[in-house]
This record gives structure tokens, C-alpha cells and sequence, in this order.
């Protein structure tokens, strides 16, 4: 495995056999390493642990983002945010991928195989891919510390500390 290129931790269940070779073909096509989780028996599986395997990969460390495909992404996304610092978000269409790794800090796309075709979970996953180095905030700017700030700064002067706040820190022109 070349340490230079980015890990994805791929999972699928039985309901996306039909798709997980060439969606994984297509990873590596872009220059992902793939570390597949995925189910590749005869007959059904518990999806719950292809969702954990990579849950765990990416809250560990081991890989940057995953990628999860079921029959319709939701039992994944479901089974995948129980792992404590997972963010498994279901995407239907382009725009919902990339708005899941841009606004919502998702770390893990779930598709549906039976929702979407190969070559549409190739474009969301495309688009979700691209937002790998966002990083976001580890605490909301409305912390304890910053609400603490912000108070004692206005009870020491509220006119002046106020507009401050409102205007410069959020970048607002009076």
C-alpha cells in the first residue's frame, strides 16, 4: 500500500454484490487505496458488521473517509453512526454527497444499490471525496469558553463590546 495516497474504507452488504467490484475498481481509478470491508459470499449477511468494520476504520484512523453501500443506504448509515465519532450520512443524488461532506463534516457515504445506479454512486462518491481535506472546528464557536467571553465582555461594556462581536468578528459592515 503506498502511504501517499489516501485510504477509503469500502463496505457493502449483499445487496450491493452486483456493483462492488467495479465501484471499487472505479476508487482506485481515482488513486484511493481501498481497504474493502465488504461481503463477498453466496446468499445474505448482517450488514450491521460491514457498517462497524468501517465505522472503525475511519474513527480510528486507518482511513481518511468510508463508503458504505446497501440496498438503500439507510440500515448502513443507521449501524455505521453507533460507532462514537462516526458521521454516516445517506446521499441520494450529487448534491446531497458533497452537501453531507462540506456542511455536515460526514465522514462515511451510504448508497442505496437499489436506490441508485453504478454509475450515480460513482458521482456521488466523486463529489463527496473531494471535500477530504475540510477540516472543521473540533468545538462549535458557541463553546462554554467562547459564551464566557463574550458575556463578560459585554457586562463590561455593552455598547462597544457588542458591536464588536457583531460587527467584526462576523465580519459585518455598520
Amino acid at each position: 500500500m503506498d502511504d501517499k495516497k489516501i485510504t477509503i474504507a469500502f463496505g457493502t452488504d449483499h445487496a450491493a454484490a452486483e456493483v462492488r467490484g467495479k465501484f471499487k475498481e472505479y476508487l482506485v481509478y481515482l488513486g484511493y487505496n481501498v481497504e474493502d470491508f465488504g461481503f463477498s459470499g453466496q446468499g445474505s449477511c448482517d450488514y450491521p458488521d460491514y457498517a462497524e468494520k468501517v465505522a472503525r476504520a475511519v474513527v480510528e484512523g486507518k482511513a481518511q473517509k468510508g463508503i458504505l453501500i446497501c440496498g438503500t443506504g439507510i440500515g448502513m448509515s443507521i449501524a455505521a453512526n453507533k460507532v462514537k465519532g462516526a458521521i454516516a450520512a445517506v446521499a441520494w443524488d450529487t448534491d446531497v454527497a458533497k452537501l453531507a461532506a462540506q456542511h455536515n463534516n460526514a465522514n462515511i457515504l451510504c448508497m442505496g444499490s437499489r436506490t441508485a445506479t453504478l454509475r450515480d454512486m460513482c458521482n456521488m462518491a466523486k463529489e463527496f471525496l473531494q471535500f477530504l481535506n475540510i477540516k472543521f472546528a473540533q468545538k462549535s464557536i458557541f463553546s462554554k469558553n467562547f459564551l464566557e467571553f463574550f458575556l463578560n465582555a459585554f457586562i463590561e461594556s455593552p455598547s462597544k463590546n457588542c458591536y464588536f462581536f457583531c460587527f467584526k468578528f462576523f465580519g459585518l459592515r455598520g
